[in-house]
């Protein structure tokens, strides 16, 4: 394997860390400013290297986002995994943080959505580099997910079964034959499962140890077979000879067999010599840390060797509202919403019917037009968050409500400290419906445009179900990206309840990816929450665009 990192102290630990675990390193090379090579080029290289098997990088930061994702690209291309300890959280564009979507889009949170998509693997720290190096450069990909295990202790079985259940993965029925040969061997009153507990038979016939594990490589309904075993810290004939059984066994079957010690207990000289000595099985310490690499691996093996480059599909007539809007914002830190509506709409995202009054009579005769009830909400572009100021008022189901409903929210803007400008009191459709979601976008300084969906209205930040994905994205990403969230789940009809209208989440999602990857760095976030859905409709009630310039900068300073 191969490592890249902007440390020489954490580069050259990790060397010896993985050396001490039989991993051959290839390149050990730190980067330190990177004022010449960036770890990037060095991961360009590493993938041509036919050498290299596993790449492995420390980022402290990741300064032109197309290098990194090319080098990502001819890694995933060459069939080499990369695995990536990032260091740290920036603050990303103070501009961002203005939006609940900037703030929700984190440094760690942005590398994620976008390395992901591009096969990287990020680990949060060094115990866990380790292991899951250790894991992909001894195992190949497996060919699917169904697990096998065996093991000599009951209650070790058990911790097998919660561990890799809490990560979503589970143990495969054994094949018939496999069932079969099994229950001779252990004899009346053994259990036959999967993970398997052969310790009182062993006890009884110590070769059925060594039997059962055969059994479980040669079944073909398993993908991977653990062992959960940890190797001598001094000789021991009989437990050397069976590893190298194994290991020969590992070497001829066409799938991963990985030793897991239930805890990190380390190694003794004799076991990094011995451990040297088995090259066809993973050896991994501690049973969380094997379970997330293990996952990790199942989920590279599923990979497409190549994923195409998304651009924006948006239309001219899109990008010409684009230009003239942020034209006609004249420096302005955000657009008010009706501006941000506007934009919205043209690159289709479905808006609520409504209009702006400047008196209460003029909002009685725009209410009247789209139908009651209606809602009144605060226009200002410097007013970002209307609810926290009392600037909307929902379900105005008569004149007299609207009426009362446009002096109330006006006298309370009149009130506020530094006289924010009012530019009137949108009356807009009140849209029945049964999810409030939230979709955005949001410019990170490092890692570029992202967009976000997830569970909106004003409990957005402490529900924190969301998911983000790299920008632009085309209608199948979109729909990955919703998966991934509980609103996903609950838009396909949760608890009997109707399947609510996700090609209008999905075509919100791909609008807002074309908006941010046209505008090339100049809107900071986007915010549209809520994004109001039933079975038949979804429409954006609310908009903010936070612009990225010196005015947004000063403004969030504050």
């Amino acid at each position: 394997m191969a490592i890249a990192g902007q440390s020489g102290a954490i580069v050259m630990a990790i060397r010896q860390a993985l050396e001490d675990r039989g991993v051959g390193v290839g390149y050990m090379v730190t980067t330190g400013n990177e004022s010449g090579l960036e770890t990037p080029d060095l991961m360009s290289y590493f993938a041509a290297d036919p050498s290299i098997r596993v790449i492995v990088v420390y980022l402290e930061g990741v300064r032109n986002t197309k290098v990194f994702r090319d080098a990502c690209k001819a890694a995933r291309a060459a069939g080499k995994p990369v695995i990536a300890l990032k260091l740290g959280a920036s603050e990303g564009g103070r501009a961002a943080a203005m939006a609940h979507t900037g703030a929700l889009a984190g440094s760690i949170e942005t590398f994620d959505a976008i390395s992901t998509r591009e096969g990287v693997i990020r680990v949060r720290g060094l115990d866990e580099l380790i292991e899951t190096t250790e894991c992909f450069v001894h195992a190949n990909p497996p060919k699917g997910n169904r697990l096998a295990a065996v093991s000599l202790s009951g209650g070790k079985r058990g911790l097998l079964i919660d561990a890799f259940y809490s990560a979503g993965l589970n143990f495969a029925p054994l094949s018939p034959n496999a069932s079969e040969q099994l229950a001779k061997m252990l004899g009346p009153g053994s259990i036959v499962g999967n993970p398997l507990d052969a310790g009182f038979a062993a006890v009884v016939d110590p070769s059925v140890y060594m039997k059962s594990i055969k059994i479980m490589i040669d079944d073909p309904d398993t993908d991977i077979v653990i062992i959960d075993a940890e190797l001598p810290k001094a000789p021991h004939e009989l437990r050397e000879r069976n590893l190298r059984i194994v290991n020969e066994m590992a070497g001829q079957a066409h799938k991963p067999v990985i030793y897991i010690s239930a805890m990190s207990i380390g190694f003794t000289d004799f076991t990094k010599g011995l451990r040297k000595s088995l090259p066809n099985i993973a050896v991994m310490q501690g049973l969380d840390r094997a379970v997330g690499a293990i996952k990790s691996l199942i989920e590279y093996a599923g990979l497409r060797k190549e994923v195409p480059d998304i651009v924006s599909s948006s239309k001219a007539s899109a990008r010409a509202v684009l230009e003239k809007t942020l034209k006609a914002a004249n420096g302005a830190a955000a657009l008010d919403e009706v501006a941000s509506k506007q934009l919205l709409k043209a690159y289709g995202i479905p808006i609520s019917k409504e209009d702006v009054a400047q008196t209460p009579a003029e909002a009685v005769k725009i209410a009247k037009a789209i139908g009651f009830p209606v809602v009144a909400k605060v226009v200002s572009p410097d007013i970002l968050h209307k609810s926290d100021i009392g600037g909307v008022v929902l379900n105005l189901a008569n004149a007299a409500e609207v009426k009362k409903a446009f002096n109330d929210i006006t006298a309370r803007v009149k009130k506020l400290k530094g006289k924010p400008k009012l530019e009137g009191i949108l009356i807009a459709q009140q849209v029945k419906a049964d999810l409030e979601l939230v979709v955005g976008a949001s410019l990170d300084a490092e890692m570029g445009p992202v967009v976000l969906f997830g569970t909106g209205g004003v409990d957005i930040e402490l529900m924190k179900d969301v998911a983000l994905a790299g920008a632009p994205l085309d209608a199948a990403e979109a729909k990955e990206l919703i998966a991934k969230t509980k609103a996903g789940v609950k838009m396909k009809g949760y608890r009997g309840k109707p399947a609510l209208h996700e090609p209008s989440a999905v075509k919100a999602l791909v609008g807002l990816s074309n908006l941010m990857a046209d505008a090339n760095g100049r809107i900071a976030s986007i915010d549209v929450n809520p994004f109001l859905i039933n079975s038949k409709l979804g429409v954006a009630v609310d908009g903010l665009i936070v612009l990225n310039n010196a005015a947004a900068n000063k403004a969030a300073g504050h």
